[in-house]
């Protein structure tokens, strides 16, 4: 479980309606498998141990028995040493498969003698080592019909080590159009029982036909006329149960059973606002046209409303085709993200492939073909979900497939740290609905990552939606800086020839465009010094021409001379030293700032959000301005914005963005070549950006540590830059984003445009003088 993540499945076994034996021997397979896989959390359909589909024989006790009968199967399955089937009468850990629960259940997290508050022995990392393949360590939920009192509830089951952990029944029972469970069953809403259940040989008695519910060794007081203390094993029967893992730090996981996720207020809804981070649903839900689209956003919607992982299993092959047909359609997501995913009707060929997400926090896809043939815009990658997330081998993928199995990790760290920032996520249960916790271990082995990591996480994988992205951007940053120039302020631009005030000046002219103002409105500047290379030079004039603003050339060299001579004794001998460069930065800014003056108008800054993260700008320099428009978009979205409005003006003014979008990335603050070229490349001195740009993601958005963004990173970029590159990288980006605070803390104002915003305002405040320290340890150790 290091850094967070914890590996869960769904799974579909090929079930046989109303064959329980046939049934518990595929679950029991799954649960091997999962195993073998690591998982920690396993899902199985609704009703998967009779079949959903069983309709008028779930009135017989036959079937009731033989459904209980499998369960308990399945529960010493597994058990620790689970070839040894000896009951624990009260619930102590003396037995070999800790069978029992303890009689008592006050609902706390409180130790007593090494049982857990729900009455389950602690298991200790090493207690089933070698013994049953690591079985012990799965908590599983399983669907199956129970009968309470006379009446049958549909539940999931949560098992685990031997123990059947709680029952949670199904609350809202589908009838209409197809279905009629309630026929059948009976609402578990508000059910909120403690039942005594029998061992394995009082259930033997009979075969379950006229039998009450003691008959099968389940009731509500006394069993037998002997005490739960010597002869039952307690168990919450409820539909408000919180599993909570006890040495693994907000893992915190409730069930809810197919229709609850259809409702106006699902049950998971309600688990959440009691702590529950991962929801898990069992369901039976059969296909029709378009259902699987709908069934999708449900599932995707609900995760990211509650901030949860929810895992979704549904019934497939093997339930009855009478009237309905069933899909096996396996969903995994993570706050709106899908992580894995089983489609319906999957094949072996295409199927058990986590897929990559296409969302972003930006929501910024891809540009068109014909703009990715220009090579300053990152290359057109083909998306390669994994080749096979679960093992490369045709063996294992069979086997994967048979159990019809989807596997990820879940990032509890970020799913916490989400919900930790919110002020109104809270635990806010009405005083009246209490929840039973019920504790649980895991052992803490370690996790091996499928799930992908985008490299460019602003700017996600396809290209269907970056024309509407991408405009939506551009409409978001021009239509703020319309709102500053409603009072017929000009705008002021130093135009460079570079991206950012590139992508300045297009902002500009959208925002005059919207205005219904001339063009001429917009005062572009270019102010060659020591640095400006021939081409970046032309490239500047060439664009404001074509754009048609009215444009003017300063040259600041003398300027710049001047003002080093005047302060010459102060300076160090180094010709080339900060002061030079940072003198030409303040010589553009304080020109833009007179032009603006003495012209009636704001100028308009040009720095990105990967500069501030990295203080790769000079201090009341071009830090400085009246108006921000790039402050919240990173280096490696500014280029697909440029890229898209060159796309869509084309003519003369497309040309010079394709050749601007060609110039490798420089201040130009050191002097040309010989040949008059650029000597100087910014990520040649701060490192790519596109790992600063993913540094920066997911330590501010998800507030990953230092290891965990190594560890990710180093997957993400796998064969590009190694370990190594990435460690030196991203230490480099702990100490300029600490030591560079200062600046953050008085920038201009600014649109945000994205969930990633250094505003110091409204998104990230940190004190100038935080150290480092610990930062740099968590990567070091």
């Amino acid at each position: 479980m290091k850094d967070g993540f914890i590996k869960v499945a769904a799974a579909t076994p090929h079930i046989v309606v109303a064959d329980t034996r046939h049934n518990a021997k595929k679950i029991k397979e799954c649960v091997s498998l999962a195993a073998a896989e690591g998982v920690k959390i396993l899902v199985l359909p609704e009703l998967c141990i009779t079949g959903y589909t069983c309709g008028d024989l779930f009135y017989q006790g036959t079937l009731l028995k033989a459904a209980w009968d499998a369960l308990l199967e399945i529960r010493d399955f597994t058990a620790v040493g689970s070839d040894d089937h000896s009951y624990v009468s009260d619930g102590s850990a003396e037995g070999k498969n800790g069978s029992g629960n303890s009689a008592r259940y006050d609902g706390s997290a409180k130790k007593d003698g090494g049982l857990t508050a729900s009455g389950n022995s602690a298991l200790s990392d090493d207690s089933a080592e070698g013994k049953n393949g690591g079985r012990d360590d799965i908590l599983v939920f399983v669907g199956l019909p129970f009968m309470f009192k006379s009446k049958i509830y549909n539940v999931a089951a949560a098992v685990k080590g031997g123990k059947i952990l709680g029952l949670t029944p199904k609350s809202y029972l589908p009838n209409y159009n197809e279905f009629y469970d309630k026929r059948q069953f009976s609402s578990g809403k508000n059910i909120d029982e403690i039942i005594k259940t029998d061992c394995a040989e009082a259930l033997k008695r009979g075969n379950g036909s006229g039998k009450s519910s003691e008959d099968f060794g389940i009731s509500s007081g006394k069993i037998s006329g002997k005490s739960a203390e010597n002869r039952g094993i307690e168990t919450p029967f409820s539909d408000r149960i919180i599993y909570e893992c006890e040495n693994v730090g907000g893992l915190l996981v409730s069930a809810e059973i197919c229709e609850d996720l259809w409702v106006m207020s699902p049950p998971s809804s309600s688990h959440a606002e009691a702590g529950a981070v991962v929801l898990v649903n069992l369901s039976a839900s059969n296909e029709t046209v378009g259902k699987a689209e709908y069934r999708r956003s449900l599932v995707t919607g609900q995760s990211a409303r509650l901030i949860s992982a929810y895992i979704y299993a549904s019934a497939g092959e093997g339930e009855s085709t009478s009237d309905l047909v069933f899909g096996g359609h396996n969903i995994i997501a993570e706050n709106g993200r899908i992580l894995a995913e089983r489609k319906p009707f999957a094949r072996p060929s295409n199927e058990l492939k986590n897929e990559k997400s296409t969302s972003c926090e930006c929501g910024l896809d891809k540009p068109p073909q014909a703009v990715l043939n220009k090579k300053a815009v990152i290359e057109n990658e083909k998306s390669t979900p994994c080749e096979n997330a679960f093992g490369k081998t045709a063996e294992r993928e069979n086997r994967l497939f048979g159990c019809g199995m989807i596997i990820s990790e879940i990032d509890l760290s970020a799913l916490n740290f989400e919900r930790s920032k919110l002020a109104n996520y809270a635990l806010e249960t009405d005083g009246k609905t209490r929840y039973r916790t019920v504790n649980f271990a895991l052992k803490n082995t370690p996790v091996s990552l499928t799930r992908e990591y985008p490299k460019r996480p602003f700017v996600p994988e396809g290209k269907e939606e970056l024309y509407g992205r991408a405009e939506l951007i551009l409409d978001m940053q021009s239509h703020a800086l319309k709102k500053r120039l409603l009072s017929g302020f000009k705008a002021v631009v130093g135009v460079s020839g570079g991206l950012d005030s590139t992508l300045a000046l297009l902002v500009a002219v959208r925002a005059m465009d919207f205005l219904g103002r001339s063009r001429k409105d917009i005062i572009g500047i270019t102010m060659p010094c020591f640095g400006t290379s021939e081409r970046t030079y032309k490239n500047s004039l060439e664009l404001m021409k074509a754009l048609g603003v009215t444009f003017d050339t300063i040259d600041i060299k003398e300027s710049v001379k001047l003002h080093l001579a005047d302060i010459g004794k102060y300076r160090k001998k180094e010709l080339f030293d900060a002061s030079y460069e940072n003198a030409q930065a303040r010589e553009r800014t304080q020109v833009l700032m007179d032009i603006a003056n003495a012209a009636g108008g704001i100028v308009v800054g040009t720095g990105d959000l990967s500069e501030a993260a990295l203080g790769f700008c000079t201090y009341n320099g071009d830090h400085m301005s009246m108006y921000a428009v790039n402050s919240s978009v990173p280096k490696t979205l500014v280029k697909y914005l440029a890229a898209y409005e060159g796309a869509r003006l084309g003519g003369r003014a497309g040309a010079v963005l394709n050749e601007i979008l060609d110039t490798p990335i420089s201040p130009e603050l050191l002097p040309v070549s010989g040949g008059g070229g650029i000597v100087q490349r910014t990520e040649d001195i701060v490192g790519p950006y596109e790992l600063h740009d993913f540094f920066l993601f997911y330590t501010v958005r998800f507030g990953f540590s230092p290891a965990k963004v190594l560890r990710i990173a180093v997957r993400a970029f796998e064969g590009i830059y190694d370990e190594k590159t990435v460690k030196k990288w991203l230490k480099l980006f702990i100490k300029r984003f600490f030591n560079n605070q200062f600046k953050r803390n008085c920038v201009p104002d600014g649109v945000k445009i994205g969930s990633v915003s250094l505003s110091p305002r409204g998104d990230f405040r940190m004190p100038s003088d935080a150290a480092a320290e610990i930062w740099i340890r968590d990567l070091e150790d």
